[in-house]
C-alpha cells in the first residue's frame, strides 16, 4: 500500500508535467503564424529553406567550369547593289538599224510576258517578235501595270503589280535584260515595296517614283532614283509636311524643274504645282475647285502642260468622262480642248504628238474601274485652233494605251476584240488620212491583258548596228 510519503512526491511530479505543458501552451500562442496576404494578388512566399554548410573544398583540387565556345564569326552583309539581271541562254537578236522597234505586253502560259518587235522591209510586223528576258522573281501572282519609255528610247521602266504591292524594274530594249530596281545609300536599303513610277527624267539616268503608305521607310514621298547606281534622294514638296494628295508628277526638258498636281483631300479641288528643284522654289500654275485633276502630259517641247480633270465624284470609280486641257508651263490662260476619258490610271492618258502640235486622246461613255467597261474611240487634237477630229470608228469596243509615231504621222493603241473582252490586237491610225486600221495584217495577233495591262509602245530606230550583248 502506497504510503503518504510516495503518493505526496507523485502530485509533485504530476503538478511539474501540468505547468510545463501550459507553458508551452502559451509560448505558441503568442508565437505569430503566417496567413495569406488578401490585399494582393501574390501569394505568400514559403520560409526560406536553411542554408547548407559549405563542405571543406578538397585538397589540390580547384573549382572549374566549363568556357562557353568562341562566337561564329559574322560574315559582313554583302552590299545590294541592282539585282542581278535574269540569266540569258539565248541573247536576243541584234536590232536592225533604221527600223522602228515596237514594244508590247501580253500574257503568257506563266504569266505577264514582254515582246519586242520590228517590222520587215516592207514596214509590215509579219511575226510575233521576241519575248524579253522576264524576272526570276516574278511567279502567277504578278502582272504588268505599265510600260514607260526612257527619252533615248533604249530602257523600259516596267510598273509591276505583285499581290496587293507595286514594283520597279528596268528593261534594256537591245538586250532583252531586265533587272529589279533595288540599292542602298548611306548603308541605308533603298525600300522598293510600293512604288510607283510617274516620270523618267531628261536625262534617262533618273526616274521619278512615289512611295506609297505601304513603304515604311519613305511613306507618301516623291522619290529620285538613280537606274545605273541606285542611289535615290527624297524631293521635298516644301509646305507639305505628307505628300498625301500627289496624282500626278513630271519633269520640265531641263530637269530644273518638276510639275506636281496636289489636293488638300477628296472633293475639294486640284492644282497644279511647279517646283525649282535645286532652289526649292514653287509657283502655282493651275487650280481646279470641282475636279481631282487625274494627269498632267510635259508637251515634248516643254512650252505645255496636257491635263486632264475628273469630277470628284467619279475618282473613286477609277475612270470616267472628263475634260481636256493645255496650259503654259509657267501657269496663264488654260484652254479647253474637248471632253475625254481619264481617271488616276494610265490607260487613257492623252499622248502629245512628237513635233508638240497635236494630242491623241480618248472619248467615250460610261465610268467605272475596269477597262471592259467603256466603249472608247481615239480622237486628236490641234493646239493651234482647239479642233478635235475623230480617227477611229470602233463600234462597242474600247481603245486604250496610245503610242506615237516617232514622226507624228501615225498613232497605235490596242482595242479588244469585243466588248467586255480581255484579249486586244495591235491597231494603227492614220493622222492625215483619218483611218484606222489593224497594225499586223499578214498574221494577226492577239495582246491577252488577264495578267497585264495591254500596251504597245512605238519606237524609234537605231541609227546604226550596235549591239550591247
Amino acid at each position: 500500500m502506497m504510503n503518504r510519503k510516495s503518493f505526496g512526491g507523485l502530485i509533485a511530479l504530476s503538478a511539474i508535467f501540468v505547468a510545463v505543458v501550459m507553458l508551452a501552451l502559451l509560448l505558441r500562442a503568442q508565437t505569430p503564424q503566417p496567413v495569406a496576404n488578401l490585399d494582393s494578388p501574390l501569394p505568400t512566399p514559403p520560409p526560406k529553406a536553411a542554408t547548407a554548410t559549405k563542405a571543406a573544398p578538397t585538397p589540390g583540387l580547384r573549382p572549374t567550369s566549363t568556357r562557353p565556345p568562341e562566337p561564329t564569326p559574322r560574315p559582313p552583309s554583302p552590299i545590294p547593289t541592282l539585282g542581278p539581271p535574269t540569266p540569258t541562254p539565248e541573247p536576243l537578236p541584234t536590232l536592225l538599224p533604221g527600223r522602228d522597234i515596237f514594244v508590247y505586253t501580253t500574257t503568257g502560259e506563266r504569266g505577264p510576258e514582254i515582246w519586242r518587235v520590228q517590222p520587215d522591209e516592207m514596214g509590215r510586223i509579219v511575226e510575233r517578235g521576241f519575248q524579253v528576258h522576264q524576272l526570276f522573281e516574278w511567279n502567277s501572282r504578278a502582272s504588268i501595270s505599265h510600260i514607260y519609255s526612257s527619252p533615248d528610247g533604249e530602257k523600259m521602266a516596267v510598273q509591276w503589280g505583285v499581290a496587293e504591292n507595286s514594283r520597279i524594274s528596268i528593261l534594256d530594249i537591245s538586250t532583252g535584260q531586265i533587272t529589279a530596281l533595288t540599292s542602298i545609300i548611306n548603308d541605308k536599303q533603298i525600300p522598293t515595296e510600293d512604288m510607283l513610277f510617274f516620270d523618267w527624267h531628261p536625262n534617262g539616268e533618273y526616274i521619278l517614283m512615289y512611295s506609297g503608305n505601304g513603304n515604311p521607310d519613305l511613306g507618301w514621298r516623291l522619290v529620285s532614283v538613280n537606274v545605273n547606281t541606285g542611289e535615290f534622294e527624297t524631293i521635298d514638296l516644301i509646305g507639305f509636311t505628307m505628300n498625301l494628295w500627289i496624282r500626278k508628277a513630271v519633269y520640265s526638258m531641263d530637269g530644273n524643274y518638276l510639275y506636281y498636281t496636289h489636293s488638300d483631300c477628296f472633293d475639294c479641288g486640284s492644282q497644279i504645282w511647279q517646283l525649282h528643284v535645286d532652289a526649292k522654289e514653287k509657283r502655282l500654275v493651275a487650280m481646279t475647285d470641282r475636279y481631282e485633276i487625274a494627269t498632267i502630259v510635259l508637251s515634248p517641247d516643254g512650252q505645255y502642260l496636257a491635263y486632264t480633270k475628273l469630277p470628284d465624284e467619279d475618282y473613286f470609280a477609277g475612270y470616267g468622262v472628263g475634260e481636256l486641257w493645255i496650259i503654259p508651263v509657267n501657269g496663264g490662260e488654260a484652254r479647253f480642248l474637248s471632253e475625254a476619258l481619264t481617271g488616276f490610271y494610265r490607260e487613257f492618258d492623252p499622248a502629245w504628238s512628237t513635233d508638240s502640235q497635236q494630242i491623241a486622246f480618248f472619248s467615250g461613255s460610261g465610268s467605272g474601274n475596269r477597262l471592259a467597261h467603256f466603249s472608247s474611240n481615239v480622237y486628236i487634237a490641234n493646239i493651234k485652233d482647239g479642233s478635235s477630229v475623230q480617227l477611229s470608228h470602233l463600234d462597242g469596243r474600247q481603245a486604250a494605251n496610245l503610242s506615237w509615231a516617232p514622226t507624228s504621222q501615225s498613232v497605235v493603241f490596242v482595242t479588244n476584240q469585243a466588248s467586255g473582252s480581255y484579249f486586244f490586237e495591235p491597231w494603227f491610225s492614220d493622222t492625215s488620212k483619218y483611218t484606222s486600221q489593224p497594225l499586223v495584217t499578214e498574221s494577226p495577233f492577239l495582246l491577252d491583258g488577264s495578267k497585264s495591262n495591254p500596251i504597245l509602245i512605238w519606237l524609234p530606230g537605231i541609227q546604226k548596228a550596235e549591239s550591247k550583248q
